[in-house]
């Protein structure tokens, strides 16, 4: 190979430029995280090789822990980049259980390099366009937060990092200048600035503030899974399910941050120590719970616990009717905003007590749909459409279980196993029926934003119904997530930043907020 020349990787109608990172499509640039670029490049120089996921967490994430979930993720991201179908793979196969291959054929070509590259040389994805065929690619932005919808657990390095991921991915990459020395001193010192901002900002945001008084004001809870009285006689569903109902019903309230359950749902083990687990979530008190049902009849436990000292605050047990679940709900939250020394507005109140249905047997569906759904696999998704559709049968007014469908057939279409002309018009639909029965369902509105943004492109629409959801539930990162990302497509760089910090501040653990 000459000096004048370099080498790309060809395979179907895409080039990757491994030298200056870009993946490209005839002559535009399409958009990839670092991390799918990553992938992408380590499947496509192991072109028919199955590369395992141990060997892929190693490279990709060789000093951060992470669970195969951001395996899975870059992989959808990667698809969505490439129109590429789980099911039906071009480009990436999946081997269950074991990892991915690339399968499509891999063609190295020899070009000469350019002396420099002309404004108008490569041209980044238009977002002006109006949607095409390749919804995949245009969707590929928002694929970056899905995973907060998801649960996927990484412990970031640096926290100061909040945001610069999301807005690197709509940035137009400008031509490379001559690298002379005084170039890269300039380089350097902007990057040692940088660095020393990050580091001052990453410690000031999380120092602990020292208790003085023994009646501390508490103004963050998390909920965590509640467990079973007898442990071979577990049901998972109605474990996660009575922290998800609790968690629903605290987050309306706008003066106490609470951890969202893809926050908490890690915490399962029988011998979790509630206090421990408060404080990797970095919150101020913990409610624990345990959970039975013995036909008709069941059995609730809770406990509040303040995690600075570990003293007890509230603890009750429940001994009731089935039937009479949604009643020991209500007294739970009203005991833990006692507890808290919280004064509601009528509105706050009216949101703590609402009930989505009075019918137990479609709320046990729901519980089963959203136990599928936290899943966060392709195959999980499908089930829960199964139970949300059954919830529906029985009550058609089940606004929850509507919202839950049109979740559900975003990440379907998200993740490549439906196409998006069929997922997203169907999540519209189902979504628009939720807030026809109930407009101030925040899980409904972001469902709904993310459709219109995503498949059909009104922002403004979008924008709307962003602000709404994050209004009615201030505590849902998911909202504040995926419209910080609505923001930096729109080049409101600043305003993307806030929303991203807010997004983290509720789910600091979570790597999509981070």
């Amino acid at each position: 190979m000459s000096e004048n020349s370099r080498q790309y990787i060809e395979f179907g109608e895409f080039r990757l430029d491994t030298i200056e990172r870009r993946l490209m499509r005839g002559e535009k640039i399409i958009s990839l995280t670092p991390k799918a670029f990553e992938m992408l490049r380590l499947l496509v120089e192991n072109e028919g090789h199955l590369l395992g996921k141990d060997r892929l967490m190693e490279e990709l994430w060789a000093d951060t822990f992470v669970d195969e979930n951001n395996l899975a993720d870059n992989v959808s991201k990667i698809r969505n980049a490439l129109g590429d179908s789980r099911k039906e793979p071009k480009f990436i196969e999946t081997v269950s259980g074991h990892g991915y291959r690339f399968i499509a054929k891999v063609v190295v070509v020899e070009a000469e390099k350019p002396q420099a590259l002309s404004t108008g040389s490569v041209q980044p994805e238009d977002e002006s366009d109006p949607p095409t065929s390749q919804t995949g690619v245009q969707n590929s932005f928002f694929q970056a937060s899905v995973t907060d919808y998801v649960s996927h657990r990484q412990i970031p390095a640096e926290k100061a990092a909040v945001g610069r991921s999301t807005l690197k991915s709509t940035q137009k990459q400008p031509a490379p200048p001559a690298k002379t020395g005084w170039h890269r001193s300039r380089i350097l010192a902007a990057a040692g600035a940088f660095i020393l901002i990050g580091i001052v900002v990453f410690y000031v945001w999380n120092r602990d503030p020292v208790p003085t008084a023994d009646n501390l004001t508490l103004r963050s809870i998390a909920v965590l899974p509640f467990k079973p009285i007898t442990a071979n006689e577990r049901d998972e569903s109605l474990e996660l399910g009575m922290s998800d109902t609790l968690i629903t019903r605290l987050s309306s309230i706008g003066q106490i941050t609470v951890r969202p359950m893809s926050a908490v749902r890690r915490y399962t083990d029988l011998e979790q120590d509630a206090v421990a687990a408060g404080r990797e979530l970095q919150v101020e008190s913990v409610l624990e719970g345990n959970i039975q049902r013995a036909g008709e009849r069941i059995r609730i436990s809770a406990r509040l616990v303040r995690v600075i000292d570990e003293k007890t605050l509230w603890t009750e047990t429940f001994d009731e009717k089935f039937t009479d679940i949604f009643a020991v709900q209500d007294s739970i939250s009203q005991k833990i905003v006692v507890a808290l020394a919280l004064h509601l507005s009528g509105e706050e109140q009216n949101q703590l007590t609402k009930k989505y249905t009075a019918d137990t047997e479609a709320y046990q569906l729901y519980l089963q749909g959203r136990y599928f759904w936290n899943k966060v696999t392709p195959e999980g998704f499908e089930k829960s459409l199964v139970f949300y559709r059954q919830a529906i049968a029985i009550d058609p007014n089940y606004a929850l279980a509507y919202a839950g469908l049109a979740d559900s057939y975003n990440l379907l279409g998200s993740y490549g196993v439906l196409p998006l002309k069929e997922s997203h018009p169907k999540a519209r639909a189902a979504a628009e029926k939720a807030l026809e029965i109930d407009g101030e369902l925040a899980e409904a509105h972001t469902s709904l934003a993310t459709v219109i943004a995503d498949y059909y492109w009104d922002w403004a629409e979008a924008e709307k119904h962003f602000k709404q959801a994050i209004a009615l539930n201030p505590n849902y990162p998911v909202a504040r997530n995926w419209y910080s990302q609505h923001l930096a497509r729109m080049g409101r760089f600043e305003e993307a930043i806030e929303e991203a910090k807010r997004a983290q501040t509720l789910d600091p653990l979570s790597p999509s907020a981070n």
